[in-house]
């Protein structure tokens, strides 16, 4: 589902078919410009999977907000790969992500 531009309203509607899947390993929704509303509507729909390992949301015009990102890696038990590059997070949600870090003991992978 990459580089698709889809905006924040199919973030949601996204959302909705995850609600339910558990079994979910690998997302990569890079480039679709979702923004902190869809991406905070597609995460909230993760929260249950713990099967998902691997993240991209490259691309997607997120910032540090309101720091849902960093409360789903801090709760997670499965993510292995994050990958957040091209977005404007800055120096407010490198200290989010740092302490969700501490918290997770299964991100292997930071990347762009």
């Amino acid at each position: 589902m990459q580089d698709n531009l889809f905006g924040p309203g199919v973030g949601k509607t996204i959302a909705k078919g995850l609600k339910t899947n558990r079994t979910l390993r690998c997302l990569n929704l890079k480039g679709n410009n979702l923004g902190n509303n869809g991406i905070a509507a597609v995460l909230k729909s993760l929260a249950k999977n713990q099967h998902l390992q691997h993240l991209n949301l490259s691309a997607n015009a997120l910032s540090a907000s309101d720091g849902v990102l960093s409360k789903f890696v801090g709760k997670n038990t499965s993510l292995e790969v994050l990958i957040l590059g091209s977005n404007v997070l800055g120096p407010v949600f490198g200290e989010q992500l740092a302490a969700a870090l501490a918290k997770n003991r299964t991100v292997k992978t930071l990347g762009k």
